[in-house]
């Protein structure tokens, strides 16, 4: 009996560090700037300055619900950021998926993200956009052109 405590204390003591650091290396490189690349096929440059959660209201079912992110880009990857993706000017599709977002978010009381499709609405001509709807999945990018700051509006179904 004494041998099997053994083998197992050894066992654990050379698996537990190594599934420890797999489970590290997991939440480290799966960001959701990871799964834009990975679900909706982005090029957006890689390593912004910063990557903020602003809200996350997924869970439930298969991780339903909705996420906005916040990219913040310096300088010097302006150019990569307006290569990375097909980036377009405000028009009625950007308007209604928008719009949309606002009564989801504002069912749910989160006024500041109402707020904020407001202010991306009124001032348009400061951003560019791209979106792209996966089966029942949407991914809205807003890229304001002034402070290199991409808000990405996710909504998994």
């Amino acid at each position: 009996m004494k041998k099997v405590y053994i083998i197992l204390g050894i066992i654990s003591v050379i698996l537990l560090p190594l599934f420890l650091f797999g489970l590290n290396y997991y939440y480290k490189h799966n960001t959701e700037f990871k799964v834009m690349q990975l679900n909706w096929k982005t090029n957006l440059p890689e390593h912004p300055i910063s990557e903020e959660e602003l809200l996350n209201n997924s869970g439930g079912f298969l991780g339903d619900g909705d996420k906005i992110i916040k990219f913040t880009y310096g300088e010097n990857q302006v150019e990569a950021l307006k290569n990375s993706l097909s980036w377009g000017d405000y028009e009625l599709d950007i308007f209604l998926k928008l719009n949309r977002l606002k009564k989801w978010y504002s069912t749910k009381d989160e006024e500041k993200f109402t707020e904020l499709i407001n202010s991306i609405i009124d001032n348009s001509k400061e951003y560019k956009f791209y979106a792209k709807t996966d089966t029942n999945d949407t991914l809205i990018l807003v890229w304001n052109i002034k402070t290199n700051e991409v808000l990405a509006f996710i909504e998994y179904m």
